[in-house]
């Protein structure tokens, strides 16, 4: 009796083709979700990185764009309002927005050749416009009519 169950054991010892391919199929399912998981969560991060990006060199803006402004002669406003030329010293410094590569850049016009100065770089939706009133100099940067409009105000000195 003993021998017969030992052979009748040992016939049945190890895993059928259809159990191997259940867990295998399982852990496919699962390691496609948790790739899947991986993906979407690397893209948040990245969008969340960005913006976070955008928004210090929108803050970077405003305290460059006040300090030009507080030391500085309106020079021209351009017709399409998104450039804006300021004069300080002997120098005409322009804030002009290029909306192929979503950036602001500040550059000296009277310089020639030279590089850019800054680039400030915006946020997707960003839409930005320079309007002057009085020797108040704004730079709206949302669209005109947004809930929450993001303006930067600077004065010029006398």
């Amino acid at each position: 009796m003993n021998n017969e169950y030992a052979i009748r054991r040992s016939k049945h010892q190890g895993f059928t083709l259809i159990e191997v391919i259940g867990t295998l199929s399982l852990l496919l399912a699962i390691a496609l979700a948790g790739t899947s998981m991986l993906a979407t969560v690397t893209k948040i991060g990245l969008a969340n990185k960005q913006a976070n990006q955008a928004r210090a060199d929108i803050a970077r803006l405003a305290i460059q764009f006040r300090a030009d402004v507080r030391n500085a002669q309106l020079d021209q406003l351009h017709e399409d309002s998104q450039a804006i030329d300021l004069s300080i010293g002997d120098q005409v410094i322009r804030y002009q927005f290029d909306p192929r590569a979503q950036v602001i850049v500040r550059k000296r016009v009277d310089s020639g050749q030279e590089p850019p100065l800054d680039f400030f770089t915006l946020t997707e939706h960003c839409l930005p416009a320079f309007a002057v009133q009085d020797r108040q100099v704004n730079l709206r940067l949302t669209e005109p009519d947004a809930r929450n409009p993001w303006i930067i105000q600077a004065v010029q000195h006398d």
